[in-house]
């Protein structure tokens, strides 16, 4: 059984990955420029354990949030990193489709400095 671990940057809140522009939805520049920064960082931690394809099959997510000290990213939502973390393991090839994911294990942690998410990716049976 494969498994994949990285740190990443925290992502926006899942409330600004979204904007409407000429009646049209798309990617917030803030939720591109984070999806650009973590997979630099993704490709950092994973350098000689990538894989060589996506994962295929039914996958666990683990996602240990870290929030930043400052009172805004500290009061944030668990939930609001779930999408966006799901979202990049589809950005940088870790799973074909981010609805692959099966289980998903997401904690609160002490705040730190710098606000990041430590994940974890495993293949499933």
């Amino acid at each position: 059984m494969k498994q994949f671990k990285f740190t990443v940057n925290m992502p926006p809140s899942t409330n600004r990955i979204w904007r409407n522009y000429k009646g049209r939805t798309v990617k917030s520049a803030e939720y591109r420029d984070w999806l650009k920064a973590a997979q630099w960082q993704f490709l950092e931690t994973l350098d000689t354990n990538r894989p060589s394809e996506p994962l295929s099959g039914p996958v666990a997510l683990s996602i240990a949030m870290h929030s930043s000290e400052d009172q805004r990213t500290w009061k944030r939502d668990l939930d609001s990193v779930i999408k966006p973390i799901g979202d990049l393991l589809e950005y940088v090839g870790l799973v074909l489709d981010d609805n692959q994911v099966r289980r998903i294990l997401a904690t609160r942690n002490e705040p730190m400095l710098t606000g990041h998410c430590r994940v974890t990716l495993s293949e499933l049976p």
